[in-house]
């Protein structure tokens, strides 16, 4: 009988193991391990919610590079957790991720003492700054 309890509270423990999400910017297709990181925030995200709903913590790890946001990151209480099942997001150890609303633009060259870039015919590029 002993070994039935047992049994049964390290299956418990188990199942409320946190889940640990990588991710890291310009990655292949991942499965969100340390060793295939999403590239994606989002899907970052979206999994952390699924641990939520199965009843687990999630951490989401972020290794070092920057994080071109194309769009919003947009964050709702259910990104929270709970206080027994939180969502915490944490940079990686010694690890320095940096998150971006802008965009790389690429193609520069010089012309004198200006550089000029192309941008692609038809986009959406609207911009109030530019850093260079």
């Amino acid at each position: 009988m002993p070994q039935r309890v047992l049994a049964a509270v390290l299956t418990m423990a188990m199942g409320l193991q946190a889940a640990e999400i990588h991710v890291a910017p310009g990655m292949a297709r991942g499965d969100g391990s340390v060793a295939a990181p999403y590239a994606s925030l989002t899907t970052a995200r979206d999994t952390a919610r699924q641990a939520i709903m199965a009843g687990k913590p999630a951490t989401v790890v972020l290794h070092a590079g920057v994080y071109y946001l194309p769009e919003t990151l947009r964050l709702s209480k259910e990104d929270s957790g709970t206080a027994t099942r939180p969502v915490i997001w944490r940079a990686a150890k010694g690890e320095t991720p940096i998150l971006s609303g802008g965009m790389p633009v690429s193609g520069w060259q010089r012309h004198g003492k200006l550089w000029q870039t192309k941008l692609p015919q038809g986009s959406q590029w609207a911009f109030d700054q530019l850093f260079v």
